[in-house]
């Protein structure tokens, strides 16, 4: 094993591996063809933009984005000391809340893509989908209303200042 690949799995530590496995799942799905479905994880990870080579000592780190979207919560609040997802349901007044998902319990990564399929299924369990087929073959599962929510959501997600409160 070279240098550079050395250095690039003391840093990916910082990042967990289900997370990118799980993001790889669904491009090759989105993307069956495209050439970086053939790459190792390293190449994969610096053709998204996860992570890059620091010029202070030429080490593959993650990126901001990499470590937003892959990283373990315990990790992303180094960079991010205000670093805190938090979704409840509440369905009854008298309840402070019904369900809740936070980054910091633990029991999950606590980022990003994680977090929003965690969510995304929570908002769209109840949703009908009628049944319709894409070119005879495959069942279409999107609904505007599925479309709306999932963008509502990565807007959220995307657009919160990360360094703030």
């Amino acid at each position: 094993m070279n240098i550079i690949i050395q250095y690039f799995y003391k840093s990916i530590l910082r990042i967990k591996y289900n997370s990118i496995k799980s993001y790889r799942n669904n491009f090759a799905v989105k993307h069956q063809n495209h050439i970086w479905n053939s790459y190792d994880n390293e190449l994969f990870l610096r053709k998204i933009g996860a992570i890059g080579m620091s010029p202070k000592d030429q080490k593959f780190h993650p990126t901001v984005a990499g470590l937003l979207m892959f990283g373990q919560e315990s990790e992303i609040v180094r960079e991010f000391p205000q670093y805190f997802l938090d979704y409840r349901e509440v369905l009854d007044t008298n309840t402070r809340w019904t369900h809740r998902i936070v980054s910091s319990s633990g029991d999950w990564s606590g980022n990003l893509f994680d977090f929003f399929f965690r969510i995304f299924s929570r908002l769209t369990q109840d949703i009908p989908i009628p049944f319709a087929l894409e070119n005879g073959l495959s069942r279409i599962d999107d609904t505007p209303s599925h479309l709306a929510i999932r963008e509502l959501l990565l807007n959220c997600l995307v657009h919160a200042d990360h360094y703030g409160r």
